[in-house]
């Protein structure tokens, strides 16, 4: 028998249904999320090898350095004579790196020295211990730069000039360079530096020996030292340099050694002044130095020789301008046996100059310098020599008439 709903019932049959739907859950759709970007690898590192005479030791070193091809052209007065030649004035090559926690290394050669290709090579140890105040401690030991001076500690491809001052061989001697020991130190800002050197300048390959029997024939070391404040930055430095000790000095020492034989020494102290700023875009740099030197003859019972009182002095003002020009002046004078009898004192008969030096710098670009320059000298001037470096000191002989030499050279840092 057929069952009737009524309309009431079927409303309500219907209203359950459609809650009851409503209520089952409806399963989410979710994005599949996107796979993280692969991380780029890290850089592997340099393999220490593990066996041979290598065993242990990092091979990674900085290998830099810097040439400077030059020209000279002397205007043939007083003791310049005319002069047109093309050199090489620097060619060098460093090698530096870390051989352990707080020791570096450094190795420096030049094939085109005098003395032979080694320009410096020295083992340092910076530890990082402090000692109450002192916060940076400097350890060196080798063939390296003298720390006396602010010149004389700059490196050949940071001069503003051609070529250092005349100021700084009085001040250092022989050579910027030496072998020795030095230490340093830095307490805020305030630098202290001493050093204990042979006074013989860089080992001479070519006559590595002498008639002493060593490379070192000298009684005495030399010292040196400087303690000096820096400020903004190293905007602006000050410092009071000193040396004294036994050497061989080519500004009295006028006759060339015999080949490996000693040539006489001299027993010298110096003092010298020194400073610097930098500051909108003007740069001040100027050294005084006062000293003493006694000839030492080395023929047993003949004496010492003559001794001379000297000075010399430099000052250097330049300005930067935009795109990397640099216009400059520089200043300096010396004069070895101020006071002295000129008839009787270390066989010159006038040993004063003075150099005035124009010229303007430009970097291009960067590690890039061209230096110009026009230097007018009076007095015990010298002559640019053809295929080797040029030295202030060399062949120096006084004129009373002033002569000019224009120099210009192109620097390439790698």
């Amino acid at each position: 028998m057929p069952v009737r709903l009524s309309p009431f019932a079927l409303a309500l049959g219907l209203a359950l249904s459609f809650t009851t739907f409503a209520q089952t859950p409806v399963p989410a759709v979710t994005a599949t999320p996107e796979p993280d970007p692969t991380p780029e690898p890290m850089p592997t590192p340099e393999p220490i090898p593990e066996e041979g005479v290598n065993a242990g030791k990092p091979t990674g070193a900085l290998v830099h350095g810097f040439v400077i091809t030059r020209y000279d052209n002397s205007d043939g007065k007083g003791v310049r004579k005319a002069t047109n030649a093309y050199t090489v004035q620097n060619a060098r090559i460093r090698l530096e790196g870390n051989a352990g926690p707080g020791v570096t290394y450094l190795a420096a050669v030049e094939p085109l020295l005098a003395t032979g290709p080694l320009q410096e090579a020295y083992i340092g140890w910076n530890p990082e211990r402090t000692f109450g105040p002192f916060k940076k401690f400097r350890f060196r030991g080798g063939q390296m730069r003298k720390p006396i001076g602010l010149e004389g500690q700059t490196p050949e491809e940071a001069l503003h000039t051609m070529d250092h001052t005349v100021t700084t061989r009085f001040l250092q001697g022989l050579s910027n360079y030496d072998l020795g020991m030095a230490m340093g130190t830095t307490v805020s800002v305030v630098e202290l530096d001493i050093g204990v050197f042979n006074g013989t300048g860089p080992y001479n390959s070519a006559f590595p020996t002498t008639a002493a029997g060593s490379q070192d024939p000298l009684e005495d070391k030399i010292v040196v030292g400087r303690g000096g404040f820096t400020f903004m930055e190293n905007a602006v430095r000050t410092g009071l340099s000193f040396s004294t000790g036994e050497t061989t000095d080519p500004l009295y020492v006028l006759a060339p050694p015999s080949p490996g034989l000693p040539s006489d020494s001299a027993k010298f102290w110096r003092l010298g002044l020194d400073a610097m700023a930098e500051v909108a875009n003007v740069v001040v740099q100027g050294e005084a130095t006062y000293g003493n030197t006694t000839l030492v003859t080395i023929a047993p019972g003949a004496g010492n020789g003559p001794t001379g009182t000297g000075a010399s002095g430099y000052l250097f003002l330049g300005y930067r301008l935009p795109r990397g020009f640099l216009p400059h002046l520089r200043f300096e004078y010396i004069e070895l046996t101020m006071g002295d009898d000129p008839e009787k004192v270390l066989v010159r008969v006038r040993d004063w100059s003075n150099a005035v030096a124009v010229g303007v710098n430009w970097d291009p670009v960067k590690h890039v310098r061209i230096r110009s320059q026009y230097e007018f000298v009076t007095g015990a001037a010298s002559q640019p020599q053809n295929a080797s470096y040029y030295d202030p000191a060399a062949g120096a002989i006084y004129s009373d008439e002033m002569s000019g030499t224009f120099s210009v050279s192109a620097q390439a840092d790698f």
